[in-house]
């Protein structure tokens, strides 16, 4: 089985949620995805590759809290932009010990994230830079 796909499969039947050295983490979904968008979570979205290591550590951080706070908490925060602060205190209770474990587990979020993208290109190519590609 391609690697690609078998991502993709892993991503469609973990349904129940993981707990991760005392954390109980809901399973990533398109909602979740929605929220990284929202939140700047290059590290699930793309162009999370030159992170300051302040900025790693925040996407860290908010991926861990919105994805174990209580879901009103995580909707209520996001909608009301006080995200930044709710993720920064629940940190405050997140111990250096379990970052290993929690880093493996976003690195497999990731790759199943970055596995079910889907690319869209044009079926006509445009010949020079200053022009539009066709129909597709």
């Amino acid at each position: 089985m391609d690697p690609r796909d078998q991502l993709i499969g892993q991503g469609m039947i973990e349904a129940s949620s993981k707990t991760i050295d005392g954390i109980k983490l809901r399973p990533f979904s398109y909602g979740s995805l929605q929220i990284a968008y929202l939140l700047g979570l290059t590290m699930f979205t793309g162009n999370g590759d030159n992170l300051s290591e302040i900025e790693h550590q925040r996407q860290i951080a908010t991926f861990v809290w919105m994805q174990s706070a209580p879901l009103e908490d995580v909707v209520a925060a996001v909608t009301n932009n006080t995200a930044g602060q709710a993720a920064l205190l629940y940190s405050l209770n997140i111990d250096f010990s379990n970052l290993p474990n929690m880093l493996a587990e976003i690195e497999r979020i990731g790759a199943q994230v970055a596995a079910n993208e889907v690319r869209v290109e044009s079926k006509h190519k445009s010949t020079s830079e200053d022009e539009p590609p066709g129909k597709s």
